[in-house]
Parts: structure tokens; sequence; C-alpha cells
């Protein structure tokens, strides 16, 4: 979220220098060139709970130990051991192995027949999917991309931009608004929090349009469709993905939930733009807003709460 604010930031300055269009691409590639180097470090630890499915559990608990105290560190390691036995338990003879053998992988055979055997395996999946497809499906991909564009109609290039850069700003205000609240209210909560401000403020822009209200309602309507996605659906989705999967679902899992996600995000990147120029802003924002109307229902339905449990007990979901 500071990143997206940089680029505005960014922008807002380059525009009007010779080459702006140019500068704005050089800069925007420097952050992520740093964060690449820094992961690429041998200082960079691996995942304690990959080392741990890879069965190299002493270095599992060194990890854990470099971000928790050592009590802490052994109590993980202990629910990371009690879930792999009780997926031992569960399993059927005729696909058990040596238990020593058995460092807590599922294998995308046995990732299927568990979903057939629980349904809380599928339960998992489904919510992670409506979670992260919500995430982009709201029209944040469109308007993060568009926003200064399906502006410029209205106003000037100048003022567009400056519009965006109020947007990054309100999504800084309410993503350290969400770190706050987070844990009181729960994940699923603030996401139908978010899900509800993202239709209003689609509705809005749809009425914005329609009755013809000026560049001003439009800015007004962008900067709450911001700020409503990241008190929830911009933040809190990748914390739901991570929690929401058992330790030995959560790769393959994410894996799935993840492609759907960014499928739908490149068929509404490349979409809207050709919505607005056929049928008008109105009815494109009409759609959006339908849109987010049935995905808050399937939010409310689908996605449980994962907060205040530790990430082992997520493999057993509250199904109610």
């Amino acid at each position: 979220t500071i990143g997206v604010l940089l680029g505005y930031i960014a922008n807002s300055a380059l525009l009007g220098v010779d080459n702006d269009w140019r500068w704005m691409l050089g800069l925007g590639s420097a952050l992520p060139l740093i964060v690449g180097v820094f992961l690429a470090l041998p200082q960079m630890p691996e995942s304690p709970r990959w080392l741990f499915q890879a069965g190299r559990e002493a270095e599992a608990e060194k990890t854990l130990c470099m971000f928790l105290p050592h009590d802490e560190a052994q109590g993980v390691m202990e629910s990371m051991r009690q879930q792999r036995r009780e997926l031992w338990d569960s399993r059927s003879p005729t696909v058990k192995v040596k238990e020593d053998e058995m460092v807590g992988f599922g294998a995308w055979g046995q990732v299927a027949e568990d979903m057939k055997a629980d349904p809380k395996v599928g339960r998992m999946l489904a919510a992670a999917t409506v979670v992260v497809v919500a995430h982009v499906a709201c029209g944040f991909a469109a308007l993060m991309f568009y926003s200064s564009v399906v502006l410029k109609a209205s106003m000037s290039t100048k003022e567009a931009f400056h519009v965006t850069l109020i947007m990054g700003m309100s999504k800084v205000v309410f993503v350290g608004i969400a770190l706050v609240v987070l844990e009181s209210v729960g994940r699923r909560s603030i996401l139908l929090v978010s899900c509800a401000m993202v239709t209003a403020a689609n509705a809005f822009l749809t009425f914005a349009f329609v009755a013809g209200l000026g560049k001003w309602a439009l800015a007004i309507g962008l900067v709450a469709f911001a700020a409503g996605h990241a008190l929830g659906l911009g933040p809190v989705t990748f914390v739901y993905l991570t929690e929401v999967f058992g330790t030995e679902y959560r790769g393959k899992g994410m894996a799935v939930a993840m492609s759907i996600s960014r499928a739908f995000a490149v068929a509404i990147t490349f979409t809207f733009p050709l919505l607005i120029e056929a049928i008008g802003a109105g009815a494109t924002f009409a759609g959006q807003t339908v849109i987010c109307l049935l995905l808050s229902i399937t939010v409310f339905a689908f996605a449980y709460e994962t907060g205040n449990r530790p990430l082992e007990a997520t493999a057993k979901p509250i199904m109610d």
C-alpha cells in the first residue's frame, strides 16, 4: 500500500516532465528490484512451516526462534506435530505410508481424495477462493489501473493524478485502521464491512455518472472505493488466505485460489476499458455494483472466521 502511494506521488511529481511516462515506468521498477535483491540474500530465512513439511524440523524450530520466544516456538512445533498425527490417523489404510516418511506434503491426488472424504477440506478451498476473487472482482483491478483514465474524461490530467494520489493516501489510512481493529473485530466481519463499502461506492459512482454530478462527485466515489477496499478486501484477504488452510493443504490451496483470482484480474483488466467505450461508464459501474452485491453474498455464505486460532487449528474450520 505504501508502495502504491509512493508510485502515485512519483507520477504526480513527474507529470509534465519530458518523457514522463518513461520515468514513471523506470522508477516503478526500482522498488521491486530492491525487494528481489533482499529476497535473494542467504540471510532471508525459509518459511518454518515449509521446512517442517520438508522434514527439516530442527531448521524449522531455529527459524521460529528468530521471531518468537523459545517456549512459544516449541509450542508451534508441537501444534504442527499434533496436526500431522491427526492427519495420519484420518488417512485411509490404502494410502498410508510409513510415519517417518510422511512429512506433511499433500500430493494433488491425496488432496483430491481428502476433499471427497472430508467436506471441510473443500470448505477451506471455497472460502479462500471466494475471498481472493472478491479482492479483484469487486472492481479493484479496474479502478487501480484505470481510475485516472476514468477521471480524465471529466477533469484535467493533473487533477486526475491528484485524485489518484488522494486515493493512495486513503488506502494507507484505512489499512492502518484495519491493522488496529483486525484482531478485535475478526477477519470475516471486516471483510463483510469492506464488501459493503465497495458495493456502496460502486453504486454511488453509477449514480454520479448517470446523473452527471460532476468531476468531484466521481472523485469522492473513487476515494470511498479505495478506502473500503483498503479496510478489508485489500490487506485482510492475504491474511485470510494463509490462515484458512490447514498446513498440509496451504501451498496447493493457495495456488488454486490465487490462479482463479488472477484469471479474474486479467479478464477484468482487459474488458473494463472496452465496456466503458461500448456501453458507457454508468452502465459499466452499474454492472460492477451487481457483481459486488453478489460477491458480498458469497463472502457471507462461504467465509468463516479464522482469527484468534493457531494456524494448525484451521485444519478444522468452524462450520457455523
